[in-house]
C-alpha cells in the first residue's frame, strides 16, 4: 500500500510537520510534560516519509517545525520509551527490534473493540465484541494484571456510557481509543467529567481520538474542567485528522500500537 497515496499538499504537510514539532516546542517552554499526540505524529511521519504524511490536523506550535523525525530524537527519542534499538528508523521499517519492544510493552494488555475495527492495531491482543456489555468485558479479564484498551467507532457514545457506569472497568484501563467517533455533545457536556470517571488510584487515563471523515470537527472530546479537588481522571488527547481511506493502512495501526505501548 506504500505507493497508493498521493503526497499531501504543502499546506497540509506544514500543518503535519508542525505537529511533529510540538515536542520541540514543549522542550522550549511551551508546556511541560510529554505529549502523546506529538509522539504519534512523529511515528506516522517516520513511517510515511516527508510529503506523504496523511495527518492534517492537531496541535501546532506557533513557530512550526522544518525538520525530520530523526531530528526529534534529542527531544522525544523513542529509544527512551521503547528500548535502545528502537529508533525512528526502526519504527519506520517496523523492524524485529521495534516489534519485539512493542510486544513486550503490550504484554498483559488486551485491546477490546465493540464493533468491527476500522483500523488494525498490530502487536496487541485484540478481541471484538458485538455488544456493549460490561459483563462481556469482565469475562475477558482473566488475570488481575490484565489492562485493557477500549476502542470504538460508531459505538463511541455507548462505550463512554459503559465506562461512566462501570468504575471497576475504568480501573483496568490503559487507554480509550475512539476512531472517527460519533459523539453526543449534550451527554458529554453533562457527564464527561473527572469525578464521574474517577479511578481508584489518582491517575489520568488517556482518551485518544483519531478523527476522520467530513464530520471530523465534531469528533473531538471536550476536555473536562478540573474540579476543586484537583483530582483528574481523564486525559483528552486529540491525535489529529486522517483521511478515512487511510485507516486500513497498516502503518496507521502500527503507529497506534507504538503509542499504546508507550502510554503504560
Amino acid at each position: 500500500m506504500t505507493d497508493a497515496f498521493l503526497p499531501v499538499d504543502a499546506v497540509a504537510w506544514s500543518v503535519a510537520a508542525g505537529l511533529l514539532g510540538l515536542a520541540l516546542w514543549w522542550s522550549r517552554g511551551g508546556a511541560s510534560g510529554w505529549d502523546p499526540a506529538a509522539f504519534f505524529g512523529a511515528t506516522l511521519a517516520a513511517m510515511f516519509g516527508p510529503g506523504h504524511l496523511p495527518l492534517t490536523g492537531g496541535p501546532v506550535p506557533p513557530e512550526g517545525f522544518e525538520g525530520t523525525p530523526a531530528e526529534l530524537e534529542a527531544v522525544d527519542d523513542p529509544r527512551v520509551r521503547l528500548g535502545p534499538l528502537v529508533t525512528w528508523e526502526a519504527l519506520a521499517g517496523w523492524t524485529e527490534p521495534a516489534q519485539t519492544a512493542i510486544a513486550r510493552r503490550l504484554d498483559g494488555v488486551r485491546l477490546i473493540w465493540f464493533e468491527p475495527p476500522p483500523v488494525h492495531v498490530e502487536g496487541v491482543e485484540a478481541v471484538v465484541l458485538d455488544t456493549v456489555d460490561a459483563a462481556l468485558v469482565d469475562r475477558l479479564l482473566t488475570r488481575p494484571d490484565l489492562r485493557i484498551v477500549v476502542a470504538a467507532h460508531a459505538q463511541a457514545d455507548a462505550v463512554l456510557r459503559l465506562l461512566h457506569d462501570a468504575p471497576g472497568l475504568r480501573d483496568r484501563l490503559r487507554a480509550v481509543l475512539l476512531v472517527a467517533p460519533t459523539l453526543d455533545a449534550a451527554w458529554l457536556a453533562e457527564h464527561f467529567t473527572h469525578p464521574a470517571f474517577d479511578l481508584e488510584l489518582a491517575r489520568e487515563v488517556p482518551y485518544l481520538t483519531l478523527r476522520a471523515g467530513p464530520d471530523a470537527a465534531a469528533q473531538q472530546l471536550p476536555p473536562p474542567a478540573t474540579p476543586a479537588t484537583g483530582r483528574r481522571s481523564i486525559g483528552v488527547v486529540d491525535l489529529g485528522v486522517l483521511p478515512s481511506e487511510l485507516l486500513p493502512d497498516p502503518r496507521v495501526g502500527r503507529a497506534l500500537a507504538a503509542l499504546c505501548a508507550v502510554l503504560g
